[in-house]
């Protein structure tokens, strides 16, 4: 999930500062007065002037050296807290902010140093602050404790907050998903649901809705399982994102896994439908053109049998050069004409891939083994011993005894002994199935002999 730590304000100005040493009643006699002491009212010309140089270094430290001296109870620790805190975030310090943040927030709601929103402005920073810190823990063990503290802080937030934001749900359903997921085995359900709802409680608040919100409704029901509410989430994404190619690949691999998920022939294929047109409006955009995304929608082709536009695809892919020229891409023209029971075809495509690929070996496997499936072994023979001299073979040994095989069929039966010892010299083969064929074969080449013989 992308981080939801919105940008802090750079530095408080310094008369915004002073507005909270304005002197007022206190709650008590011995309650601390809400004063700013002399000294410190003193040291914040100096402090005005490094700030607005960006000299954050020598702010810092003379806040420190503030601090030093302030009372452990006093409205002016307090208030130097908060302005050390608001530097060190405006210097991109989230750590180091946490403990003169709480230190402010601290003593201000138990001596009402401060206004309440600028208690729920503070409650608000350090959820905030205790969010990314987690996020950027490696150990779950440490991301835990502050995702604890975010959420304290937050829910307290909420609870005297007037009118909660879009942001604030925002922030709550984030915390929710981080806390859900922070495991290594099944994320929390009841959580990835309030997670959920705190998203749409957002959108309610906004006519143009934050998309992060979407964004992460749709992280919560990936989590949950739920494809098809998923789907209808990635629908809107993408129209209103149509540049996002992840978007338009999440949203394609959704309905294919909702296809292979039902058992209704039917809706499987209204879903491969979808994935099919998913694809190809993203095309539209220029989008989803790789050959690796081509070769997707050919293959979902494949699944549902429209052989025929498979054929298109691959056609248009291996003229024009969108799809690679490797054998796998001839080998699915071939198989797409085998299933459209197109013959010719089917030995045009080997044959041009045989032409592309001169020196790969298992196109005129391929070849060999269409001929010998159509009944025509002499010209299977042929290709298989082409296929042979080539090389490249995926299993060489079952090549080899399939060569054999069909010498054996063809009575040529010496070239049949011949291949089955090459044969007999790789792993791939089984060695029962080499000793029937070499039984048949030393069978067939006696009765020959014998035949011979008889006839001197």
């Amino acid at each position: 999930m992308p981080s939801t730590l919105p940008p802090f304000r750079r530095v408080i100005a310094l008369a915004a500062l002073l507005a909270f040493a304005l002197p007022c009643a206190s709650h008590g006699q011995n309650a601390p007065k809400k004063e700013i002491s002399d000294e410190v009212s003193a040291a914040f010309g100096k402090l005005r002037e490094l700030t607005d140089a960006k000299n954050f270094t020598a702010a810092l430290a003379q806040l420190d050296a503030l601090l030093a001296t302030a009372g452990p109870e006093s409205f002016d620790r307090a208030l130097i807290a908060q302005i050390k805190a608001q530097i060190l975030l405006a210097d991109g310090k989230f750590s180091a902010a946490v403990e003169p943040l709480e230190t402010a927030l601290a003593l201000g709601e138990r001596h009402a140093f401060f206004e309440t929103s600028a208690l729920q402005e503070q409650r608000y920073m350090l959820a905030q602050i205790y969010c990314q810190l987690a996020a950027e823990e490696k150990e779950i063990a440490r991301q835990r404790p502050l995702y604890d503290r975010a959420s304290d802080q937050l829910a307290r937030w909420f609870a005297s907050a007037a009118r909660p934001t879009a942001e604030a749900h925002l922030l709550a359903a984030s915390l929710l998903y981080n806390r859900a997921t922070l495991t290594a085995g099944e994320p929390d359900a009841l959580q990835l649901r309030q997670a959920r709802g705190e998203a749409e409680k957002g959108l309610a608040l906004q006519a143009r809705p934050n998309f992060q919100l979407y964004i992460l409704i749709l992280a919560a029901l990936q989590q949950l399982g739920d494809a098809r509410e998923s789907a209808d989430i990635l629908e809107l994404l993408v129209k209103h994102q149509p540049d996002s190619s992840t978007y338009w690949q999440q949203l394609a691999a959704t309905y294919l896994g909702l296809a292979a998920d039902t058992k209704d022939e039917a809706a499987s294929f209204r879903y491969h439908l979808r994935a099919i047109l998913t694809i190809e409006r993203a095309q539209a955009r220029g989008l989803l053109n790789s050959p690796k995304d081509r070769l997707n929608l050919v293959a979902i082709y494949f699944n549902i049998h429209q052989f025929d536009r498979a054929a298109v695809l691959l056609e248009k892919g291996l003229a024009d050069g969108s799809l690679e020229n490797q054998r796998r891409n001839w080998e699915l023209l071939a198989s797409a004409y085998q299933q459209l029971r197109q013959s010719a075809r089917t030995i045009d495509a080997f044959e041009r891939a045989i032409r592309s690929l001169p020196k790969d070996g298992q196109c005129e496997f391929g070849l060999a083994q269409f001929h010998y499936g159509q009944g025509r072994a002499d010209e299977a023979y042929r290709h298989l011993e082409a296929a042979a001299a080539k090389g490249g073979l995926d299993q060489p040994g079952q090549a080899k005894l399939f060569t054999a095989y069909v010498a054996c069929e063809l009575q040529r039966y010496d070239d049949a002994a011949r291949w089955l010892e090459i044969a007999a010299r790789h792993d791939d083969v089984k060695k029962d199935d080499l000793a029937r064929l070499d039984r048949a074969v030393r069978d067939a080449l006696r009765e020959r002999a014998a035949l011979r013989e008889a006839k001197l």
